[in-house]
């Protein structure tokens, strides 16, 4: 406001003009606002120190007249109340008004604050001098003393408090800040509804905000949470006072209110009663919100209450307790802001509350639990977890909270863990615990969580790899330094491991969750050709073995589908392009059930009937391997009946191997987008029972595992280019890769033939030869790619000489893959020949001995007919010169420190143990010539004479090294005995080679029981690695069989491995076998009970044990031999009827135990038939019938099933058995009794005591039995292989305590780590001159 050019003489007021209309001298409204305007400029250029308090006694009455002050003209009122002002401003620190006129005057001043809002208008300048004149004069204090002081305050505050909420110009906001604290500070008392109003603009600060993101500050300017702040900061000590009044009186009704209606629902009275206690709950939860607002405002506002809180944490109530661990939680979480942290750190500030806050991980309430761990992220992700101390006590919690006995909490944790970025999770919690226990959860028994933790760990490999690729280094926070790097592998090395490894559990739904884990954090999809191949290269690089195999049949599988989703497209292409018939669900049942409706002579309508038959079955072989709920038979019905060809050929694209990456990934993006859409799946005259989400949730999963996205043909290039660098990082894995794309997809190499051929000669027609592991590597993907596509043989000339070259001067694994790819030529006669005149006679002295055999066994099966003439003095040669006698003395080079010889080693090393290398490759030779005779017999089922006695020898020489422990080198003067080491290698070849010859037909019938009991020496070697290496190789071949059924007894003998995981390996695989057999109504295991006792009354231990209690002279004795044969027994029996013993099968299993007393032992001397009484060695077999008999009642007696009488007859295999010579034989057979009751009692408390722990009870019905019919989907909710395990770990605990296999026990939350063996599960190459890396081959 200015001051009037007129000279105002200092102390007097110069304006005497009345102000007042009357009667006799009215005053126009223009003049009267010209009269104002003039005082008021006077008044405020009035100074308050020089002044004549008198003169103005006259104008502040009339200003203070009710005309002025209620005129009809604002202009007026605004004049007035700018005089006014500076009345109170010259008359100050005292009011020259009365009590009732500082009221009027108050509520005059108010209407023009009311006003403030509009900057436009005409008299915004007075209210604003108004505004700034009782700022600074403090005048509005006055109010505070007068009658009305608490309306007058409130309405202030209302005034104020509804212009915050319009536009209220920001420049005032200091002004009215200052006036309402200088209320607040000078009040007696601050009225109710205004502690209210101030309070609740702190909530209007903070709108719905994330759990991580949190802030003060905020564009937009929010003026009445301005003058909270304000008026709470000038008046901290007396709003903290009120605070805590006002929050106590709230907290205690509304606790109160909650008891009150607990005590009345526990009296049943009405649910009126739980509304008010909801009410009440709900009131509470807004003083709890409010007050985490505040604390991220002014939180020493918070001082009083925050002991109120605390009280709440411990409250018997849940629902509060509930309230206090969230409010807390996200007063710590808030912290993240530098202002609140100046003001007060919450962990310092309320040392007390944070460690009770601290113990809600540990709440009888999983609510309240997983309320603390939801609020986890936000806390780490603010500054207030920055410190080690503070970080490690977050974590313990966090770890408390995944170990938690309630699903809900470890849920709850996962998803938290999710919501915690990843620089951030590396820094404040990844540590050695959190990523163990990540581990554990990743084989959860409940979905969801096993889902959250793969996602979790998936993201974790993700965004390392994009971290790396970004050169961010991770920092592990407090970790040191090996610490750290151990973290780091735990996510580039571990996770992989963990995620692939999980398809051996054979679950659809997890299988379908580690797909688009694969695909979508694995290994992503990545343009960059180079990233992308780097990537997958290191990815495969980082797999273990068993990671390897599960990596291995992800892609076999691919290749299944894609073939099954081809003619499903086929198919569907063809019905589109028929008529219309009805397909409904009821008619193709009709089609197949009567097809005697449908008119023969309709040809179209057959085809379509064909069609529709044939697409149901591949919808429903397709739909196995979904996980349930995603209705996808639904989807897959529909995308048939769509008729959309533009869909059937964007599938066709993803699938096809000669689509390029960057088309798949187009293609696919463009089909799931059009499933996105309901009109393109919307059928007409059909009521839509898919949905979008369904159609692209199934059709991206089918997509995933169909198309050829690993092994696709530009991936090779690069792949190709690492492979032909020796010194490349992913020299190996490229390798790996391309020999395993060799077999599975070899139409992707068809492109890149040249560049296959260049991996073994360079442009110079030289070999290369910087690794010799990495070029047998090369020959085999050659030879696999060539053998699919023979007329791709290269025809350059460098390439074959190369091989060549390779058969004569490489190593042995060289010369053997050399010669294979040189069999796939049309000249191999020619090629074979000029071989063998290169190393016939054989120089066993040359420095390629070694090489030479191996050429020469390979020969034997590629061009039989170049070595066959030399077989006579070659097994002499290898006899004498190799087999019998150790020529090197390789013990000080092989010896050493080593405990096994694994072929990779034998291979690269192959001159360090050459000794070894010869004989292994003599017996090679041997095994080879017999297979190229089963070959050239192919369709002959006996064996000449010429055959026998060229096979009678060599498996004679098998079983020789086996059952002497691989040493066959006669103890003689001047005699090198075999190393200890190589006679491990030497039976364990021995016994493959056996396996493989049992793949021949024509030497079946020299696989007589003897022979096959022998391979069980093998099982029950004292060395781990042989038992192992038999065993893997025994399941594959009887899982594709390619041997006999009558190997398969001896699977059953691993019931005495004292080593606990390769046990649970055989038991897993016996009961994925058998559950795919029994899919069949195969009676292959069943049977294979009558082989299993056969074979156990044939074992040489029980043989031994038998003969002991017969030859014992005292009757204790005598029974004790005999209790621990049949206890020896009772192993295998109890392994057996565990691992496929189910309600469905125990009658037949009866069936076949007793059967076998109806007849004779064929394997044994029949004329002991004869003896009188029956020796031992008859009587034998009838024992341990028995005892299968009896331990079978217990077996269903302890599981209440019920034992039937079996209504079938089935024969006996006539090799093992041969049929009674009389009736009374039979009869006196089957009526004795082999084991005395004395015996029985002992036997069943050995039963007993052996099944205790495996979780076994005795129950009223079948729903929860252990023995259940196998899964190869395995329930992971199931806790019954905890306690299986647990028997075996006590069992285990004395009898292998320094084994190097530790037993980790299951988590008491009862979640499984049960296991099923999916890559075993797969078939094997069906050409019998595909080798693998193994020696046995």
């Amino acid at each position: 406001m200015t001051v009037s050019d007129s000279k105002v003489t200092l102390g007097h007021l110069k304006f005497k003009k009345p102000i007042i209309s009357t009667v006799n001298e009215p005053i126009p409204t223009k003049e009267l606002l010209n009269r104002l305007q003039i005082l008021t400029d006077e008044l405020s250029a009035v100074h308050q120190d020089q002044v004549d308090i008198e003169s103005f006694s006259s104008i502040k009455k009339e200003l203070a007249n009710k005309k002025l002050l209620k005129h009809a003209n604002v202009g007026v009122q605004a004049y007035v109340c700018c005089g006014i002002s500076d009345i109170l401003r010259i008359y100050a620190p005292d009011a020259p008004f009365t009590a009732t006129e500082l009221s009027q005057i108050f509520k005059a001043f108010f209407q023009q604050f009311k006003k403030l809002a509009d900057t436009e208008n005409p008299y915004f300048q007075q209210q604003n001098y108004l505004l700034k004149r009782l700022a600074e004069v403090r005048s509005v204090i006055l109010m505070t003393d007068l009658p009305d002081a608490q309306q007058l305050i409130e309405s202030i505050f209302e005034i104020f408090y509804d212009l915050s909420t319009k536009k209220f110009p920001s420049r005032l906001e200091p002004l009215v800040s200052d006036i309402l604290s200088e209320i607040i500070s000078e009040s007696d008392v601050v009225p109710h509804n205004v502690l209210k109003m101030i309070l609740n603009k702190f909530l209007t600060n903070f709108p719905e905000e994330s759990a991580i993101t949190s802030g003060l500050k905020s564009n937009i300017s929010n003026p009445g949470f301005n003058f909270s702040l304000s008026i709470c900061e000038a008046n901290l000590d007396r709003m903290s006072r009120q605070v805590a009044q006002f929050f106590s009186e709230m907290l205690y009704d509304s606790t109160s209110n909650v008891e009150k209606a607990e005590n009345k629902n526990d009296h049943g009275n009405s649910s009126i009663d739980k509304i008010d206690q909801a009410q009440a709950i709900e009131s509470l939860r807004k003083i709890h919100k409010l007050s985490i607002q505040i604390w991220k405002a002014i939180p020493e506002l918070l001082a009083s209450v925050m002991g109120l809180f605390n009280d709440e944490l411990n409250t018997d109530d849940e629902k509060i307790r509930i309230l206090a661990t969230e409010t807390i939680g996200k007063m710590i979480g808030a912290s993240s802001s530098v202002s609140v942290i100046a003001k007060a750190n919450f962990i310092i500030a309320h040392r007390e509350t944070w460690l009770n806050w601290l113990k809600k991980t540990l709440d009888v309430s999983p609510a309240v639990r997983c309320k603390w761990v939801e609020l986890l992220p936000q806390i780490i992700n603010s500054s207030n977890s920055s410190t080690s101390d503070i970080a490690t006590e977050l974590c313990n919690g966090l770890t408390k909270c995944l170990l938690d006995t309630d699903e809900r909490v470890r849920l709850t944790a996962c998803i938290s863990i999710e919501r915690i970025p990843f620089d951030k999770f590396t820094n404040r919690v990844c540590n050695k615990n959190i990523m163990s226990t990540l581990s554990q959860l990743i084989r959860e028994k409940n979905p969801e969580i096993r889902n959250e933790i793969i996602k979790i760990l998936g993201n974790f490999y993700n965004q390392y790899f994009e971290a790396k690729a970004n050169n961010r280094v991770l920092d592990f926070g407090s970790n040191n330094e090996i610490d750290s790097k151990e973290l780091e592998k735990s996510i580039y090395y571990g996770v992989p491991n963990q995620i692939i490894s999980l398809i051996y559990i054979n679950d659809k739904n997890i299988t379908s969750a580690v797909d688009i884990c694969i695909f979508e954090k694995l290994f992503p999809f990545e343009s960059n050709s180079i990233k992308r191949v780097d990537r997958l290269a290191q990815l495969f690089n980082n797999l273990n073995e068993k990671s390897k195999l599960s990596f291995f049949a992800i892609n076999k599988r691919q290749r299944q589908i894609s073939n099954v989703l081809q003619t499903f497209v086929e198919m569907a292409e063809s019905y589109s392009k028929l008529g219309s018939i009805n397909d409904s669900n009821e008619e193709k049942e009709n089609m197949r059930n009567d097809s005697d409706k449908f008119d023969s002579d309709n040809s179209r309508a057959e085809g379509k009937r064909e069609l529709l038959i044939k697409m149901d079955k591949i919808i429903n072989w397709l739909c196995v391997s979904f996980p349930d709920g995603l209705n996808t038979y639904a989807c897959l019905e529909r995308f048939y009946k769509l008729k959309n060809f533009r869909f059937f050929y964007l599938i066709k694209v993803c699938i096809s191997p000669e689509s390029d990456y960057n088309t798949i990934k187009n293609s696919m993006k463009e089909l799931l987008n059009k499933l996105t859409n309901a009109k393109n799946i919307r059928l007409e005259d059909e009521k839509s029972n898919v949905s979008t989400t369904d159609m692209v949730s199934n059709f991206k999963l089918l997509l995933y595992r169909a198309s050829v996205i690993l092994y696709n043909k530009s991936n090779m290039t690069e792949l190709i280019n690492y492979s032909k660098e020796s010194k490349h990082e992913w020299n190996s894995a490229a390798n790996e890769i391309l020999e395993n794309v060799s077999v599975l997809i070899p139409d992707v190499l068809k492109f890149h033939v040249s560049n296959l051929t260049e991996i073994l000669v360079n442009d110079e027609g030289i070999i290369n030869k910087d690794s010799e592991v990495s070029i047998s590597n090369n020959l085999r993907t050659i030879y696999h790619f060539i053998k699919k596509f023979p007329d791709l043989f290269p025809s350059d000339l460098n390439f074959t000489e190369s091989l060549k070259s390779l058969a004569v001067d490489g190593s042995p694994r060289e010369a053997k893959y050399s010669i294979k790819i040189l069999g796939l030529s049309s000249k191999k006669e020619l090629y074979g020949s000029a071989i063998i005149n290169s190393i016939y006679p054989l120089d066993v002295n040359h420095k390629r001995f070694v090489t030479h055999l191996s050429a020469i066994a390979e020969l034997f099966l590629v061009d039989p007919l170049s070595v066959e003439d030399l077989a006579g003095d070659l097994t002499v040669l290898l006899i004498k010169e190799i087999l019998l006698q150790n020529r090197k003395d390789d013990e000080e080079n092989a010896i050493g420190n080593e405990k096994w010889i694994d072929d990779f080693k034998l291979d690269s090393h192959f001159e360090s143990y050459s000794t070894l290398y010869e004989k292994v490759l003599a017996l090679r030779i041997f095994v080879n010539r017999l297979k190229s005779i089963d070959k050239s017999f192919l369709n002959k089922s006996e064996l000449t004479q010429e055959a026998t006695s060229v096979a009678q020898p060599i498996f004679k020489l098998l079983l020789s090294i086996i059952g002497n422990g691989g040493e066959i080198v006669k103890e003689k003067a001047g005699a090198t005995s075999t190393p200890k080491i190589y006679q491990l290698k030497l039976r364990l070849i021995s016994g493959l080679y056996l396996l493989k010859l049992a793949k021949c037909p024509i030497f079946n019938d020299m696989f007589n029981h003897s022979t096959i009991n022998r391979l069980i020496y093998l099982l029950q070697d004292q060395n781990d690695d042989v038992r192992h290496e038999f065993l893997m190789k025994l399941e594959k071949n009887l899982s594709n069989e390619s041997i006999s059924e009558r190997f398969l007894p001896l699977i059953f003998f691993m019931g005495h491995e004292p080593k606990l995981t390769l046990k649970s390996e055989a038991s897993i695989w016996i009961k994925s076998m058998y559950k795919r057999k029994g899919a069949s109504n195969n009676m292959k295991f069943e049977r294979s009970i009558v082989r299993l006792i056969h074979t156990i009354v044939h074992n040489d231990e029980f043989s031994g044990l038998m003969k002991k209690s017969i030859s014992s002279p005292d009757s204790k004795e005598q029974q004790d031999q005999l209790i621990r044969a049949y206890s020896y027994a009772l192993e295998y029996i109890i392994f057996y009827l565990l691992s496929i013993g189910k309600s469905e099968n125990c009658s037949l299993l009866y069936y076949f135990a007793s059967r076998i007393k109806q007849y004779r032992d064929a394997t044994i001397d029949q004329s002991l038939y004869d003896i009188e009484p029956l020796p031992q060695e008859v009587l034998s077999i009838y024992c341990i019938a028995e005892l299968t008999q009896l331990i079978i009642k217990e077996l269903c007696d302890l599981k209440s099933w019920t034992l039937q009488t079996w209504p079938g007859k089935i024969q006996l295999s006539s090799d093992l058995f041969a049929p009674m010579t009389s009736t009374k034989e039979a009869h006196d057979i089957i009526t004795r009794i082999y084991i005395a009751d004395n015996i029985q009692i002992k036997l069943r408390s050995m039963f007993k005591l052996k099944i205790s722990g495996t979780g076994l009870k005795r129950k009223s019905n079948d729903s929860n039995d252990i023995v259940k019919k196998p899964k190869v989907k395995v329930n992971a909710t199931s806790s019954k292989p905890k306690s299986k395990l647990k028997l075996i770990a006590k069992l285990k605990k004395k009898s292998d305590s320094k084994s190097s296999d530790k037993y980790e026990e299951a988590r008491k939350s009862n979640r499984s780590r049960r296991q099923v063996n999916y890559v075993e599960e797969e078939g094997s190459s069906s050409d019998p001159n595909e080798d693998s890396d193994e020696y046995s081959d």
